[in-house]
């Protein structure tokens, strides 16, 4: 799956030269937390929420709310965007972009084609992403197994859920553990009877180590 499939294309952005008032306000009311910054089409920075807010915070108790707004509305938002901003490609593989905002600790990505915004992922878009890679929002049952670490085994396994006619709806396999000679196995099928399914993997099947 690519990033231009689960990206938001109707981004809402701000120029460099709109002040600090005009990102708090559409941060307010469109209640979003990234405001991309964009000029002549090309992405030149980025606004948070928490920019904005701390941006607005210093003189917010002793000013009155009209000498804050006036003091807001004179603050352009060049003068506190980010201007290195961590961006992704719309043909990247949405699993980049998930490792790319972990590695960074960010709450999205805008996405760039030729320096031009096109759209914006968020960490949330991920996640509806990965659940529904991996079936959760949909009927079925979950079984976790213990696999030998070695060629071949997934495809013994396989054989299994054929012989009782499952439809697999997704595969995972868990990170190895250093110095163990099996390896956890997540498999979602379609609804059965889960005591039925239990006693055949019991019977022919790998260590189980759930199922639900």
């Amino acid at each position: 799956m690519l990033v231009r499939k689960r990206m938001t294309t109707e981004v809402i952005t701000v120029n460099p030269d709109q002040t600090l008032l005009k990102a708090m306000t559409l941060i307010h009311q469109k209640r979003i937390r990234h405001l991309p910054v964009v000029q002549g089409g090309k992405l030149v920075g980025i606004v948070t929420e928490h920019d904005v807010r701390k941006a607005g915070a210093s003189d917010s108790s002793t000013l009155s709310i009209f000498e804050l707004n006036y003091l807001l509305d004179r603050i352009k938002i060049s003068s506190f965007m980010i201007k290195k901003v961590i961006t992704v490609s719309p043909d990247e593989p949405i699993e980049a972009a998930a490792k790319i905002i972990y590695d960074h600790k960010i709450g999205s990505l805008p996405v760039v084609e030729q320096d031009h915004l096109v759209g914006l992922i968020t960490r949330s878009d991920i996640l509806e992403a990965f659940i529904e890679v991996l079936g959760i929002n949909r009927p079925s049952v979950r079984v976790e197994l213990e696999l030998e670490n070695r060629i071949g085994s997934m495809v013994e396994t396989l054989k299994f859920f054929r012989e009782l006619e499952l439809y697999l709806v997704s595969v995972v396999t868990l990170p190895e553990e250093e110095g163990k000679k099996t390896r956890g196995a997540v498999f979602r099928v379609r609804p059965t009877d889960e005591k039925k399914l239990k006693d055949f993997l019991r019977t022919v099947g790998p260590p189980i180590i759930s199922v639900y």
